[in-house]
């Protein structure tokens, strides 16, 4: 966490397990009171629709707390995954 935002740094592969341990823990943090998230994608691999289904419930969970979310880093191929699921159009890639 860096001052009021929290910042993920991620790798590997975000599949089912990683994903529902990745989001218990940002659903925590949303508790705490934090509502600005960064994703950074640059050591992940993989990702599949279990751990794109936990950007898109933290950014739910957030928006209505005038918070949102922020994904950087994204290789090639992960980005495409973002374009063919039109993520891209709802959140925010640096």
């Amino acid at each position: 966490m860096r001052d009021n935002d929290v910042f993920v740094q991620l790798n590997g592969s975000i599949f089912s397990k990683e994903a529902t341990i990745l989001r218990e823990e940002l659903i925590d943090c949303i508790g705490q009171g934090y509502k600005m998230f960064t994703f950074d994608f640059n050591e992940v691999k993989d990702i599949d629709s279990t751990g794109l289904g936990v950007i898109v419930t933290i950014r739910k969970r957030v928006l209505p707390m005038g918070g949102n979310i922020f994904v950087e880093n994204l290789n090639p191929k992960i980005r495409e995954v973002f374009e063919r699921t039109r993520l891209n159009r709802r959140i925010d890639l640096k």
